[in-house]
């Protein structure tokens, strides 16, 4: 969690405490990118008493793992698209010497 002070928090639970009062705007990020915050920003107010604000994590419908290899949708079309850069170049490199 970014807070708009410059302070960042980060947890592996569901709780982080800010105890110094303010009010502040908050954004909430993931280095986990197969899941997206339910609510990624928002603001609070610290005064005197603890504040909740419950952030649900879901599976991010982009970054799906396919069934066969265990690797992201997004990394699969990563490699596909090499692979066809590779082939395209390869193609163009042998028009090329049957040109000469």
């Amino acid at each position: 969690m970014n807070l708009s002070n410059g302070q960042t928090f980060s947890s592996t639970t569901s709780t982080i405490t800010v105890n110094e009062p303010g009010t502040y705007s908050y954004t909430i990020t993931t280095n986990n990118k197969t899941y997206e915050a339910s609510q990624s920003s928002g603001s609070f107010t610290v005064n005197g008493s603890s504040v909740s604000k419950v952030v649900t994590f879901t599976s991010n419908p982009v970054v799906k793992k396919t069934s066969i290899s265990g690797i992201s949708s997004i990394e699969l079309y990563a490699i596909i698209s090499a692979l066809l850069a590779v082939v395209t170049i390869g193609l163009g490199v042998t028009l090329l010497k049957r040109e000469k």
